[in-house]
């Protein structure tokens, strides 16, 4: 008992170092790069290309209609964060660097000009896109690769390059905002996956999802979080011993989940510190006020948190990923058929895992993921790659006798029935045609704007679901 107790007080150390040494580099790093002059011919390059562009356009359709205020497509840019990020990356400091680098968007650290303002020196906006799309098919392919070497079954590779399709490569490379918390799920995933044994081992697992929480917290703005903990996680469940006894398995998961949250939550709260330092503003309670109003503490009742998994799960309502998840049903049901079916504990963590995503969008960012569900939807991808690992954990190689099959044949047929019919429940409110709407009829509210008067096009957003459709509410 002594001997567990000296080794979490030993882990608790060592993550409080990492989080300190975290705290030091990122703001240097902030610091750093803003040391780098830009001239003002490359801000008229790529800022001024970015502002032809259409506002919040569909990948798919490039035209100069505003889509996140028509349908509920998943393939919607945020123009907005995205004119935001380009020009924060290429502003150069009018006061102290110290204090300019942590002052603009204080809630945020900003991780992401970490990249972009070097990369801006040398590239323009599409050599920029063209660079991160490589280097999200090449990561992709290279998680796969490892996977496969890994687990000797090419099912597990294919679950993720079926989550990697539907976040729909095309809309990562051309938002900036999206690439983030891809990076840092795949770059994690892939380091796990080849140092499976030596992170395991000795619960060294702690230490690396505490840095996946700190490095989301650094460079992402809330967009899909939770991702970054959902791949890894997901991957050393399966990468586990199965002699582990079940409860180490179940504790596993909840301590990733703790260790990732606890990088997340005090990395993101260290920067409120830092710019109220800098700022002399009480930037600690205006990120609670914010908090609570994400997270809908005052005026959301249990009702409106389902209809926030709602607005982000209509998004999956898009034909080509019902196409893509019933052909997993196809192949699930042909294999149980062929081989049997499987469960042990790891099954009943990764439906766990699954919960804990749900809760996220039912407590922690509630408003937040109903506002924003053209992005936020991505976290839902989470509970799909969880899904996914579980269809291929539950079917068995080899097969079984023609008398044992045709007896399953009769249940599966049951199951793939009541399957369906779930599946098709669950879609068809979104599968109903919705009433035509002008685009242009928006509610005029007045509210307090909160981008920069010298940004162009500059709104102040907030969206209301109604029946399934998002209302602009223009300042």
């Amino acid at each position: 008992m002594k001997e567990i107790a000296n080794n979490i007080i030993k882990k608790i150390i060592w993550s409080c170092l990492i989080l300190l040494i975290g705290v030091v580099v990122g703001y240097f790093l902030l610091v750093l790069v803003f040391c780098i002059p830009i001239s003002g011919d490359r801000y008229d390059i790529i800022a001024g290309t970015h502002k032809l562009e259409p506002y919040f356009p569909k990948a798919s359709i490039m035209t100069q209609e505003d889509w996140l205020h028509v349908d509920s497509s998943p393939d919607v840019l945020d123009y907005s964060t995205d004119e935001y990020i380009i020009g924060r990356s290429l502003s150069n400091p009018d006061k102290s660097v110290f204090s300019f680098s942590v002052e603009f968007y204080p809630r945020y650290w900003g991780g992401y000009v970490t990249f972009f303002r070097p990369l801006f020196l040398f590239l323009d906006l599409s050599e920029v896109r063209v660079l991160i799309f490589i280097l999200q098919f090449v990561l992709s392919i290279i998680l796969a690769f490892v996977l496969y070497k890994k687990t000797n079954q090419k099912r597990f590779s294919l679950a993720w390059i079926t989550v990697y399709m539907l976040l729909l490569p095309n809309t990562l490379a051309l938002n900036f905002q999206y690439s983030s918390c891809f990076f840092i799920a795949v770059v994690s995933a892939i380091i796990l996956t080849n140092f499976d044994t030596w992170f395991i081992s000795k619960e060294r697992y702690i230490y690396l999802f505490l840095i996946i929480g700190m490095c989301t917290s650094y460079f992402d703005f809330l967009t899909y979080p939770i991702f970054t903990w959902a791949i890894s996680m997901v991957i050393l469940l399966l990468l586990s011993e199965k002699n582990n006894k079940p409860l180490r398995i179940l504790v596993r998961l909840f301590i990733s989940f703790i260790s990732w949250a606890s990088g997340y939550v005090v990395f993101w709260s260290s920067k409120w510190i830092i710019s109220s330092i800098f700022s002399g503003d009480n930037i600690v309670l205006n990120a609670y006020n914010q908090i609570r109003l994400q997270g809908g503490s005052n005026k959301m009742n249990l009702l409106d948190r389902f209809d926030s998994f709602s607005s982000n799960w209509e998004r999956l309502s898009f034909a080509p990923f019902i196409l893509v998840l019933l052909v997993w049903v196809v192949f699930w049901t042909y294999s149980y058929i062929k081989s049997g079916l499987h469960l042990d504990i790891k099954c009943v963590a990764l439906i766990t895992s699954s919960v804990i995503t749900f809760i996220w969008y039912m407590v922690i960012a509630s408003k937040h993921t109903t506002d924003h569900s053209f992005f936020t939807w991505r976290n839902a991808l989470s509970i799909m790659f969880a899904i996914l690992v579980l269809m291929s954990m539950t079917v068995l190689s080899g097969s079984r006798n023609g008398g044992e099959s045709k007896k399953s044949l009769a249940y599966v047929k049951r199951l793939t029935v009541v399957f369906i019919c779930l599946l098709l429940s669950a879609f068809s409110y979104y599968l109903v045609p919705a009433e035509k709407t002008n685009v242009n009829n928006y509610m005029d509210i007045d509210i307090h704007k909160s981008i920069p008067a010298q940004t162009p096009n500059a709104y102040s957003y907030s969206f209301v679901p109604t029946h399934g459709v998002i209302t602009r509410i223009e300042s």
